[in-house]
């Protein structure tokens, strides 16, 4: 049974949560939430809804409403309730971050963007609340420790996250172009990254398939050297043709 909505909601409150269940679509009924006896009509509203479970603190939290709003106005994606790269690009102006950066990729990884290019109002809308951020700087503060985090323990998780993003909306798989754009930012730091980098540059030249890309990072984090690579792991065709051009003689 979803929880139900606070019984002490205010009448801005109330008018913020309609909000949010107009701009994401799963409103199912309106119901009177103004009142201390509302529980019950509320209930009904907004089962099944993500905002039953939001604990409003005001109406701080408009103002990350109001920056949707102005970054979708900036870059509207037509046909779907989001904003493209433009306006992704925007965002990472507002946050003082680099574009196409591990710290955007560790925000899309955050917001379980699924759509390439775009940031839907429901994916923004759900992180908003569900990690308590009400103003810019909030989101600024929190993505350092998302950072940390996918640098860290769930790098996995964060890195498989990524493909459909990259990949980009309406491509059946990942171009390699793009694909070596990400590896280069991923895996800074990592020295093997960049023979694998210019093998795929000048030698694969093929799209990437999603099985590539995750294995991609498992040989990195459990093949110490080329040398200690085995045929006999059955790892994608790709990479044992690049392990074989490695140990070919100049």
């Amino acid at each position: 049974m979803p929880p139900r909505v606070q019984k002490s909601l205010s009448t801005s409150q109330a008018n913020a949560i309609n909000r949010v269940q107009l701009a994401s679509g799963l409103a199912r009924s309106t119901a009177n939430t103004t009142t201390a006896k509302g529980s019950a009509a509320a209930k009904r509203s907004h089962r099944g809804s993500f905002t039953s479970r939001i604990t409003f603190t005001g109406n701080a939290r408009s103002d990350m409403e109001a920056l949707f709003d102005r970054l979708f106005i900036c870059d509207r994606v037509e046909g779907v309730d989001a904003f493209g790269m433009n306006g992704i690009y925007s965002l990472c102006g507002e946050l003082e971050i680099q574009r196409d950066s591990f710290e955007m990729y560790a925000l899309i990884w955050k917001m379980g963007i699924t759509r390439g290019d775009c940031v839907p109002r429901l994916d923004w809308l759900k992180t908003m609340y569900t990690y308590k951020i009400d103003q810019p700087h909030d989101l600024k503060k929190i993505l350092v420790e998302w950072v940390k985090e996918a640098r860290e323990g769930a790098f996995k998780e964060f890195y498989n996250s990524l493909y459909d993003y990259i990949r980009g909306e309406g491509a059946r798989l990942m171009s390699h172009e793009m694909a070596v754009k990400a590896w280069a930012v991923l895996f800074e730091g990592e020295p093997r990254i960049l023979p694998w980098i210019n093998w795929c540059s000048t030698v694969y030249k093929q799209d990437v398939t999603r099985d590539l890309w995750r294995q991609i990072e498992v040989f990195l984090s459990t093949v110490p050297t080329n040398e200690a690579y085995s045929v006999d792991d059955k790892w994608p065709t790709a990479i044992d043709n690049y392990v074989e051009w490695c140990k070919a003689p100049s």
